[in-house]
């Protein structure tokens, strides 16, 4: 994912929330920092070894940023489970 420097105000101008997705999960498009967001993906449940879920939860912390965690659930049959 990459987050264009003028994304972060735009989206924030229209009333949106803009959140980073596994910052620095290496199989997963990771950008492997945190730009300026509203949030950043702390859990990620794909991530079965949580290297990545543990730095981007402490850069988090580290910037006070909210945090969040998300599925990866990208259809139906995903959810609850590895698949």
């Amino acid at each position: 994912m990459y987050m264009p420097a003028g994304d972060h105000c735009l989206s924030s101008g229209l009333g949106g929330i803009a959140d980073v997705p596994h910052p620095y999960h290496p199989f997963r498009h990771a950008i492997g920092r945190i730009p300026d967001a509203d949030a950043v993906e702390v859990y990620n449940s794909k991530h079965r070894f949580g290297l990545a879920n543990g730095r981007a939860k402490f850069e988090a912390k580290r910037r006070g940023m909210s945090m969040v965690a998300g599925s990866d659930s990208h259809f139906t049959r995903h959810r609850g489970g590895w698949g």
